[in-house]
């Protein structure tokens, strides 16, 4: 039986050592990883409470590079007026090993013509049973890496990143309006 899914928890894997021509995870590598996964009962916008977690210490190899994604997590972040999501992802990346990188992906509130209706969309979600999920700027989610090295193309809409293609036909709504980044710690 599969645990269920609770927002706030966080996984660590164990850090193992990778081909450097390796580009893509390959489905069995990637169902390899998620064997190993492992869950801990930690908040994620706690960082140095889950940074000290007995598994977190024990399971990742914190002399050597380590990947620290925030997919999707941040724009559910509600406590803003007591800590900042920047200083949360500060804490993060300090405590990572030099060579670590950094990936988040966010809503966008892309301040063109969009912009409207990224804040309409906002509001939905705030006042919806999902009750959070907050759309920023590009200034804001850049702040967000603390200063980082930005791998190409930078934090631009995911659905630039990995493309099947040429952009045959133009973006959706969503596709405009959800931004991501990886960024490198030297």
């Amino acid at each position: 039986m599969r645990p269920a899914r609770q927002p706030g928890y966080a996984a660590a894997a164990e850090s193992r050592p990778s081909s450097p021509d390796v580009k893509r995870p390959t489905r069995r590598r990637s169902a390899a990883a998620c064997l190993r996964a492992q869950i801990v009962s930690e908040d994620i916008f706690e960082p140095e409470k889950l940074l000290q977690n007995d598994l977190v210490r024990s399971k990742l190899d914190w002399h050597e590079p380590i990947a620290l994604l925030h997919m999707g997590t941040l724009h559910h972040y509600g406590g803003e007026d007591t800590r900042s999501r920047k200083d949360i992802m500060r804490a993060y990346i300090d405590a990572l090993p030099s060579g670590s990188y950094v990936a988040i992906s966010h809503f966008l509130d892309p301040e063109d013509e969009h912009s409207q209706v990224a804040r309409k969309m906002e509001h939905l979600f705030l006042h919806s049973r999902m009750g959070s999920g907050t759309f920023s700027t590009r200034a804001e989610l850049q702040e967000l890496f603390n200063g980082l090295e930005m791998v190409p193309p930078g934090l631009v809409p995911c659905s630039d990143w990995w493309p099947d293609g040429p952009q045959l036909k133009e973006k959706s709504a969503a596709q405009r309006r959800i931004a991501g980044g990886v960024a490198r710690k030297s």
